[in-house]
């Protein structure tokens, strides 16, 4: 933090109410103290902005931390994930509209949801012809900015002034949704040519070079959008709200990741490449192979399991519940499901909150029972959201340990992260047309990576 006498003696001067030396030696050292908090989290507290602002527009969010909000300790507190949390807080005085339907007439905004299900669909369709996919991927970024870019100018054209920032946070989900589904589907399920590894090393870093091109054209990004009027604290804080829910959003999970990651190397043992002989197809098996001593060594890779006639009934049945409830593909038949949701649930040794996952399903489906005996439509949710999550990561991360990318898997999750935080920086520019700019660039950069694997 550059001029921090500066910003103290200025935030001193303006708010506050006691001019005598002890009172103003404490708050110089609150202000002291909170940007040092600051400081101590660029990746989050970067979207402030402060070396870039006015000190007058930095005493305004000092003050605004310091006295305003309501919320105690919140500076510590943003730096953790809660997804639950209110940050309403950051709109105090503020006078922005965010973006409303079109009001133009007879035209329809792009629907983001369904362009993401789109998109998910056709990856998983895997075509044959994978470079054909990844140029329609690549066409169909360009007309998702062409459509926000067309409304943009139909409402500029009719007086319309609205803030988009809803449109940044859709289309960040829709990139991520672009960059990994192509990930994990034609190249890392599918591809017998590309190294996944390799794959990820590549979009690794690709995503350090620009982030660290953001780093460097941020402040002329600034001058541009706002010239010589400057940023002001108050879409500062607008914006960061923003960021700040969209980001617990995303590493709401990244817990559950980490404890899966450090399971993996705790017990490699688990987590090698399947040998040979214990490999399961996704075939469909008859209740009676499944019942046979050779699919039972297999779904154990030849460890004894005690009871292993009931857990492979209990595996059965979650598989027949997660059909439903997560709306995988999966079938209770077969050789590769059986496999991966038998190993995960009774194999895994490790525990999520002091539960192993043994427990969370016992318990579970023990509750779909109570659902289907009080004749209740549909079926329960899990006792937390969170142990959903762990179960669906687990069983997610058992797929790719059978097709041997346990390594592959852990370094995802890494990339996920790395590629999260790059793109929730766009938030950092207060400026929604900008940002969507931004983000289909980062985009089209990011899928170009997977053209050389696909040759």
């Amino acid at each position: 933090m550059n001029n921090l006498v500066k910003l103290s003696d200025y935030y001193i001067s303006t708010y506050a109410n006691d001019k005598n030396q002890e009172s103003q030696k404490n708050e110089r050292k609150k202000v002291h103290n909170l940007i040092k908090k600051l400081e101590k989290s660029p990746d989050i507290f970067g979207g402030l902005a402060f070396d870039y602002i006015t000190v007058e527009e930095q005493a305004k969010i000092v003050h605004f931390f310091l006295e305003e909000c309501s919320q105690r300790q919140i500076v510590d507190n943003l730096t953790k994930v809660n997804v639950d949390a209110d940050f309403s807080v950051f709109e105090k005085d503020l006078h922005m509209k965010a973006y409303l339907p079109s009001a133009v007439l007879n035209y329809n905004p792009l629907q983001v949801e369904e362009a993401i299900n789109g998109i998910r669909y056709v990856i998983r369709a895997t075509p044959n012809n994978l470079d054909e996919l990844l140029h329609y991927l690549i066409e169909a970024n360009d007309q998702v900015i062409r459509s926000y870019m067309k409304e943009y100018e139909l409402h500029k054209a009719i007086g319309i002034k609205l803030d988009w920032i809803q449109y940044v946070t859709d289309y960040i989900d829709y990139t991520l949704n672009d960059v990994f589904q192509f990930l994990v589907y034609p190249i890392m399920m599918y591809s017998k040519k590309a190294n996944s590894l390799e794959v990820i090393e590549l979009l690794s870093n690709e995503t350090d070079r620009l982030t660290t091109s953001f780093k460097n054209s941020i402040s002329q990004n600034y001058n541009n959008i706002f010239g010589s009027e400057g940023l002001k604290a108050s879409r500062i804080l607008y914006y960061f709200r923003y960021f700040i829910e969209h980001r617990n959003r995303l590493f709401e999970n990244s817990e559950i990741y980490h404890i899966l990651i450090r399971e993996m190397e705790k017990y490699p043992e688990l987590f090698s490449d399947v040998p040979e002989q214990y490999k399961a197809e996704n075939i469909r098996l008859t209740d009676e192979q499944i019942e046979s001593d050779l699919y039972k060594t297999i779904f154990s890779e030849g460890i004894r399991v005690p009871n292993i006639d009931n857990k492979i009934a209990i595996a059965r049945k979650l598989i027949n519940v997660m059909q439903k409830y997560g709306g995988r593909y999966c079938v209770d038949s077969s050789l590769q499901d059986i496999k991966v949701y038998f190993r995960e649930i009774f194999m895994s040794k490790e525990t999520y909150h002091r539960q192993k996952t043994k427990k969370i399903v016992e318990d579970y489906l023990a509750h779909v029972d109570e659902f289907k005996e009080k004749n209740l439509p549909g079926l329960p949710d899990f006792q937390r959201q969170s142990q959903y999550i762990f179960l669906r990561e687990k069983i997610s991360r058992g797929y790719f340990r059978e097709k041997n990318l346990s390594e592959a898997y852990a370094a995802k999750v890494l990339l996920t992260e790395k590629i999260n935080t790059l793109l929730l920086k766009c938030y950092w520019l207060a400026d929604s047309k900008t940002a969507l700019n931004l983000i289909h660039d980062y985009n089209h950069e990011l899928l170009m990576c997977y053209e050389d694997f696909l040759k």
